[in-house]
């Protein structure tokens, strides 16, 4: 997946041969800004990528602007939950 790509994915355009898997996955948070993660499937070749982006958290702070992409695979896991 490329740059122009991933923008187009987070600005929630319709990407031909990409799947939504995941989106605004909170990763991190600090005082200025929300890290953010997305995770797409690129059908034809069945691979998935992961979009890293950050936000500001407040009406103030802007985005960086920065978006870091990854290949990565689905890991199943299992959580243990005492309630």
């Amino acid at each position: 997946m490329d740059l122009k790509t991933a923008r187009q994915l987070l600005d929630y355009e319709d990407v031909p041969d990409y799947e939504v898997i995941e989106e605004n996955i909170i990763e991190d948070t600090s005082r200025w800004q929300t890290y953010l993660a997305g995770v797409y499937k690129h059908t034809p070749t069945n691979t998935y990528w992961k979009v890293n982006y950050d936000v500001g958290s407040t009406e103030y702070q802007e985005s960086t602007g920065e978006i870091y992409v990854k290949q990565v695979t689905p890991q199943t896991k299992t959580i243990t939950v005492y309630e």
